[in-house]
C-alpha cells in the first residue's frame, strides 16, 4: 500500500527520509499524470504529511537517545583512591617541619619533661621598707656636721645648744639661740643660730614668730648658708596657714636668687603643685 510503512526504515533516521522523498515524488507523479481524482490527491496529501510528522518524532527520540549515550560515554570513571607511602625523605622533612632547630624536639613517650623552673634562681627576697627618716633629725646633723668643720671660734659656744635642739629641746634652746644670733652677728654662725631659732618657734606652733626669724635670716644674711633654707621652710609655713600669694613669693625668691640650690628644686615642685 501507498501510506504503509517501508520495511526497515524505523530507528534510522536516513531510511525515514529516503522514504518521504519517494512517497513525495510518487504522489507528485500521479497528481501529474492525472490518473487520480481531486479527492485522491488531498487524501494522498494528509497521509504523507501525517507520516512525514510520525518520521519527525521517530527523528527527534532517535536523537535524543543518541545524546543521552553520548552523554554518558562522557562521564568519568571514579576509582578508589590508593594510600600514600611515605619515603623517608618525606618522613624527614615533615619531622624538619614540626621541629625547627631552635626549638627542642618533644621528649620520648613516657619520659617526664625537665623542670626548667628548678635551674631559675628564685628572686631575691624584697627587703623591707626602710622606716620614714626624722627630717630633723637629719637637719640638725648635717649643721652641727658643718660647724664642725668650721674655723670659725664661736663653734665652741654653740655646739652645746644645738645639742638641746637635737634633743627637740626647744624651750631651752629658743632663747640660747637668739641671745648666740645676738651677741655674735658678726659670725658666720649667726645665720644658723637664727635658722634653729625660726624651727624651734615653728615647733612649738607659733608660726607667725617662725616666720618672721626666718624673714631675719634671709635679709640679715642673704649670702648665708641658711637662706635658701630659710625661704623654703618660710615658704612651707605660708602655705600651713593658708597664705598661699606669700607662699609664692617666698618660693619664687628661692628659685630667682638661689636656682643651683637643692632647696630650689623642691620649690619648683611645690609651685607646680600650687597651680594644680
Amino acid at each position: 500500500m501507498l501510506g504503509a510503512e517501508p520495511p526497515g526504515s524505523r530507528g534510522d533516521p536516513r531510511e525515514v527520509t529516503r522514504t518521504t522523498t519517494r512517497l513525495a515524488a510518487v504522489g507528485i507523479a500521479l497528481g501529474l499524470a492525472g490518473c487520480a481524482t481531486q479527492a485522491d490527491l488531498i487524501a494522498q496529501e494528509r497521509r504523507l504529511q501525517s507520516q512525514i510528522s510520525d518520521q519527525r518524532k521517530q527523528i527527534q527520540a532517535i536523537q535524543r537517545e543518541l545524546e543521552r549515550v553520548r552523554g554518558d560515554l562522557d562521564v568519568p570513571v571514579q576509582r578508589p583512591p590508593q594510600e600514600h607511602v611515605m619515603t623517608d625523605e618525606e618522613r624527614k622533612q615533615l619531622e624538619a617541619a614540626k621541629h625547627p632547630p631552635d626549638q627542642e624536639p618533644p621528649p620520648d613517650a613516657g619520659t617526664p619533661p625537665p623542670d626548667k623552673t628548678a635551674s631559675v634562681p628564685p628572686p631575691p627576697p624584697v627587703p623591707p621598707p626602710a622606716p620614714s627618716e626624722d627630717v630633723w633629725a637629719r637637719d640638725v646633723s648635717r649643721d652641727q656636721a658643718a660647724m664642725a668643720a668650721s674655723n670659725a671660734p664661736e663653734r665652741a659656744d654653740l655646739a652645746p645648744i644645738m645639742d638641746n635642739v637635737a634633743k627637740k629641746d626647744c624651750g631651752k634652746a629658743v632663747g640660747q639661740l637668739n641671745s648666740f644670733a645676738a651677741q655674735k652677728k658678726e659670725s658666720p654662725l649667726a645665720s644658723s643660730a637664727l635658722y634653729w631659732a625660726a624651727r624651734c618657734y615653728a615647733l612649738k606652733g607659733d608660726r607667725n614668730q617662725a616666720i618672721s626669724k626666718f624673714y631675719d635670716v634671709v635679709t640679715k644674711y642673704p649670702r648665708g648658708s641658711k637662706a635658701p633654707a630659710a625661704l623654703w621652710e618660710q615658704g612651707n609655713l605660708f602655705i600651713e596657714i593658708g597664705d598661699t600669694p606669700d607662699a609664692r613669693l617666698a618660693l619664687g625668691k628661692l628659685i630667682k636668687d638661689y636656682p643651683n640650690s637643692e632647696e630650689a628644686g623642691r620649690a619648683r615642685k611645690r609651685l607646680t603643685e600650687l597651680d594644680r
